[in-house]
């Protein structure tokens, strides 16, 4: 198997998926506890210890609470990563990550998959492995690609869920987006400025998307297809 060729300064699309389909959020808090992953383990020296008593708590931290831990931890901050979009599915989750320091993908991924195992395995008394071995990732090689990954983390993986009569998915273009738009647990609303940024850091997607009608502008391209990156 070819040696991941992660260096900072390059930014890869990650997916990761849960064993034979298997739902990692049967409730709801299950979701904010990853989220919580997220934001704690992006740092070297980030609240640790207030994150392993959240464990043996089975309390959660929504995210204006996270916020304000942020703002009085900002000079503290060395992230591993830019965690420039997620998306969290009933099987797993997709990232679009910019590595920052060396090793900092592999280390932050290792910290959150055996951080969530552990703490789901605990809550639901089950034991072994959450997740299929080691997560899928594809690195982003020009802005063209940055941009229709965006796109799919934040609009297309979100609106798979939508279903239409008999369970069908839809493919309905207004539906898909109205759907993204009212979704919390991917970053569109960060990039339509529904809510600020905690745990997402836009980086260069910043520059390329300097405001909600850009960025809303192109998503609709991509759903109606004149992009056809992934029609």
């Amino acid at each position: 198997m070819a040696k991941r060729k992660f260096a900072p300064g390059k930014v890869f699309y990650i997916c990761n998926k849960s064993i034979e389909g298997k739902d990692i959020f049967p409730c709801e808090n299950d979701r904010w506890r990853l989220l919580q992953a997220f934001y704690f383990f992006n740092n070297e020296n980030r609240f640790f210890n207030l994150f392993y008593e959240l464990e043996k708590r089975k309390d959660f931290l929504p995210l204006d609470i996270l916020k304000e831990h942020s703002k009085a931890e900002d000079n503290k901050c060395e992230p591993l990563v830019f965690i420039m979009a997620y998306c969290l599915k009933d099987d797993g989750f997709y990232l679009l990550l910019e590595e920052k320091e060396e090793g900092g993908i592999s280390k932050f991924m290792q910290r959150v998959n055996t951080g969530y195992t552990k703490y789901f395995n605990n809550k639901y008394k089950r034991e072994g492995h959450l997740f299929r071995g080691k997560f899928k990732d594809k690195e982003v090689i020009d802005e063209d690609e940055l941009k229709h990954s965006l796109i799919y983390i934040n609009v297309i993986e979100p609106g798979r869920n939508v279903k239409t009569g008999a369970e069908k998915k839809t493919n309905n273009p207004e539906e898909l987006l109205e759907f993204a738009v009212n979704y919390f647990w991917s970053t569109h609303q960060v990039y339509i400025n529904k809510r600020e940024a905690v745990i997402a850091d836009k980086g260069k997607i910043g520059t390329i998307f300097p405001s909600p009608k850009e960025y809303l502008s192109f998503a609709g391209n991509v759903i109606y297809r004149r992009e056809g990156l992934y029609s």
